[in-house]
């Protein structure tokens, strides 16, 4: 396999912009939603607690979930606070369940389904992928800011192997968009779907040219077509009617 890969380029990039928001390598900022996909909580992951104390992005609170901030100790023990707490409580990964039981995330423990994510990026995404979730599960990948830095746009980075021409939104992440869409709609930010050619094998990764759709319905996308990188990072793209 080529060694091509070894990060997400058009994220990468991103970083270098003041008014994006984008988690660093060891952070995560995760979606849980309810059985009818309505989040529920947002949380913070870090690897470790250094990355948790010199964070200072994400901090504002979004008033339409519950906010949370969890760093990861070992394989069995986790940081864990809600926003409004002062200090971190330790939990192992049983009391963590418990934790997340009376918040209402969790249904049972040693679960045997389909992890939500088949690569575990963390011990606390194993972790995750071994607990019955009561709804889905998704990952904010960008957040753009607005002239006040506020978060104003939530961008949802898809690539795969399929031209710019004949890609569309797979059904099977259906409940991802779902959640994403009614967060932004919670918190009156726009969602938009940035997608770009990306082949490894032939070390192709075009993030200068991205296909950018918004979500209309359902599982209903218009496609508003596709703009440079520099237009991109313009926000030069609206629905057209």
């Amino acid at each position: 396999m080529s060694n091509f890969y070894n990060g997400n380029l058009l994220l990468s990039e991103l970083t270098k912009f003041s008014n994006f928001l984008v988690p660093d390598e060891g952070t995560w900022n995760i979606l849980y939603a309810d059985a009818n996909n309505n989040p529920v909580l947002y949380l913070r992951v870090f690897d470790e607690m250094q990355k948790y104390e010199v964070d200072d992005k994400s901090q504002d609170d979004f008033y339409s979930v519950m906010c949370a901030s969890l760093v990861i100790k070992n394989s069995n023990q986790f940081f864990f606070k809600y926003q409004e707490h002062n200090s971190f409580k330790l939990f192992d990964s049983s009391s963590l369940f418990e934790e997340f039981l009376q918040a209402g995330l969790v249904v049972s423990r040693d679960y045997r389904g389909k992890p939500f994510n088949s690569k575990a990026s963390s011990v606390y995404h194993t972790w995750q992928s071994k607990h019955r979730f009561i709804g889905g599960i998704t990952d904010i990948d960008v957040t753009r800011l607005g002239v006040e830095g506020k978060p104003v746009e939530v961008i949802e980075v898809k690539r795969s192997r399929i031209s710019l021409e004949k890609w569309a939104p797979y059904f099977n992440d259906k409940g991802g968009y779902e959640i994403l869409s009614k967060f932004c709609k919670n918190e009156n930010l726009d969602f938009t779907v940035a997608y770009y050619h990306f082949s490894p094998n032939e070390s192709i990764e075009d993030y200068e040219n991205l296909l950018i759709l918004k979500k209309t319905g359902p599982f209903e996308f218009q496609k508003l077509g596709t703009f440079r990188f520099d237009e991109f990072v313009a926000g030069k793209y609206t629905v057209t009617t």
